[in-house]
This record gives structure tokens, C-alpha cells and sequence, in this order.
């Protein structure tokens, strides 16, 4: 452990994904991961050593989530995201000292991103679908005041509001494939996580079988996202089929529609022939008459 000397006044991250939520992924796992390590703490820090500042005080954003005492008169604590608790289970070579939990499905659509000597590179865009429940890991910090040092500590109050953090860039702790993500909605779509206490066994279960329910979940979005595009070209042909066949049922209609029309042409009904008579005979009934009236007014 390094004590990496005082920490007295409120340190404010210069990164812009420090509260973004990332995906995070490995050979064996994948993650949701809360902010980055570059730009995020203290150049000094170091997340995946047993650093801590003393005296310290949490760094802008985070806050005191669980105390120990370190001797008789050293109090060491762990500065987790605001929303977040501590993980009552760490391995010496995990720097994801915090943790929370999504309280609803979010579809997200991701890029594919391979790192080459810590170079990051887009290789292709996949989908995911993260459930309520799936938790959260967040880098925390450790600081230590002892009875004699003037710094403040908050009183510890059990925090169970939520918190949102946008999808954005992500981290990889192995120089192995890696996600960035964005909403599939909207860019500036939050995440919603929770500080609602998460077990130890469910926190090893959601890590353990991430990468298979995740990788699972790709398959499925893209399943769904080729079935879509199959269901809309057979659609598209069935409609264009009706539309040759509906063409040609037209044609055949007016061909017979003129066929008949001939017919009626050449046979007209005797009632119209009657009609056409006595039209004729009104006109020789009035003609004489016209004529009459001409001769008078002539006169």
C-alpha cells in the first residue's frame, strides 16, 4: 500500500467520460463499467495499485461509502460515485472497489472496438440488451484521516437515491476487444442505476455469466434485426406480385368492357330507337310553325 500524501481540498476530473457508463470486455468477461481511468483521478493514482491519500477526502462526484477502522486512531474510507456501494468482495487486482445496479432494461446499439498498443480501432457495430439488475462496477478511492488531521468527513447516510450516467466511451484493462457505446434511441439517453444493495453471490453471478448472456443477447438483436429485413423483403415482393397481377386483371377487364361496348354499339335497344323517333317527329310538328311565324313577320 502507497500513501500517496494529502489530499485536503476537492479534486474535480478533467475527463469527459468519468460519469458516462461503458462496456467493458476481456477474453472471460463483459462488463458495465461507470467512467474511465485516464482523466478521472489524481495523475499519482493509480486504481489497480493499494493507493490512498491521507489525510484524503472523496474527489468531486463521489462520496464516503464504507469505513474501516486502521488502528486505534486511523480511519480508513472508500469514495464511491454518488448512488454507488462498496463491493463487500475484491479480488488484489481489482480496481472496481464501487458497484450499482440498472433499475430497467436499455437496448443499446455498440461499437466494436479493437485496442493496438493501447490505439483504439473500430471494427464493427453490434447490438446489446442490458437488463434491470445487471450491475454496475465503478473505480473507487481510499483516503485515511487519522484523529489529529484537519480535514472533514461527511456523516456517512445511507444513500438510496438513483443516479444517470450516459453511455459513452469504454476502458479495457487488457490491451482485448472493447465496446463503446451509445443509446440506440438517443445519444443522450441516461442510464439509470440504483444504490440498491446487491448481494455477493449476485454480484458473482452477473459477472460470471456476462459474457454468455450478453454475447446470447447480440445474437438475438441481430436475429431479430435480419428476421425484420427478411419479413420486409417477402412483404415488399408479395406487393409487387399483386401489383403485376392486379395490372393485368385491369387489362383483361377493359378488353372485354370494349368488346361489349362494340357489341352494344352495333344492337342498340328499341327503346332508344323509339326515343329517336318521336324526337324527329316533334321537330316536323314544329317546323311548320317557325315557318308560318317568318311569313307573317315578313309581311
Amino acid at each position: 500500500m502507497t500513501n500517496l500524501g494529502p489530499l485536503t481540498t476537492t479534486y474535480t476530473p478533467s475527463g469527459t467520460g468519468c460519469q458516462s457508463v461503458h462496456i467493458g470486455s476481456t477474453l472471460d468477461y463483459t462488463w458495465l463499467q461507470l467512467g474511465t481511468t485516464s482523466d478521472c483521478f489524481r495523475s499519482s493514482y493509480q486504481p489497480f495499485k493499494d493507493d490512498y491519500f491521507s489525510p484524503g477526502v472523496c474527489i468531486q462526484s463521489y462520496s464516503l461509502a464504507c469505513t474501516v477502522s486502521v488502528g486505534s486512531s486511523v480511519t480508513a474510507a472508500t469514495c464511491c460515485p454518488s448512488g454507488y456501494n462498496c463491493r463487500t468482495s475484491v479480488t488484489s487486482d481489482d480496481a472496481n472497489l464501487c458497484l450499482s445496479a440498472m433499475t430497467s432494461d436499455s437496448y443499446y446499439v455498440a461499437d466494436v472496438l479493437t485496442y493496438v498498443s493501447r490505439v483504439p480501432t473500430k471494427i464493427g457495430t453490434t447490438t446489446a440488451l442490458h437488463e434491470k439488475g445487471e450491475v454496475v462496477y465503478a473505480k473507487g478511492v481510499a483516503v485515511w484521516k487519522g484523529e489529529d488531521d484537519n480535514v472533514e468527513w461527511p456523516i456517512m447516510v445511507a444513500d438510496t437515491t438513483s443516479t444517470t450516467a450516459n453511455m459513452s466511451t469504454t476502458t479495457d484493462t487488457s490491451s482485448t476487444a472493447t465496446r463503446t457505446s451509445t443509446p440506440a434511441t438517443s445519444a443522450s439517453m441516461p442510464i439509470e442505476t440504483s444504490a440498491v444493495p446487491v448481494s455477493a453471490s449476485d454480484e458473482s453471478n452477473s459477472q460470471s455469466t456476462t459474457s454468455i448472456s450478453h454475447n446470447a443477447k447480440i445474437g438475438i438483436g441481430l436475429g431479430i434485426s435480419f428476421g425484420v429485413l427478411l419479413f420486409l423483403g417477402s412483404v415488399l415482393g408479395a406487393y409487387r406480385l399483386g401489383v403485376r397481377k392486379g395490372s393485368r386483371i385491369q387489362q383483361g377487364s377493359t378488353l372485354d368492357s370494349g368488346v361489349k361496348g362494340m357489341g352494344q354499339g352495333m344492337m342498340m335497344p328499341v327503346h332508344e330507337l323509339n326515343e329517336q323517333r318521336r324526337t324527329l317527329e316533334m321537330s316536323a310538328q314544329k317546323e311548320p310553325t317557325e315557318l308560318d311565324g317568318t311569313m307573317k313577320h315578313g309581311r
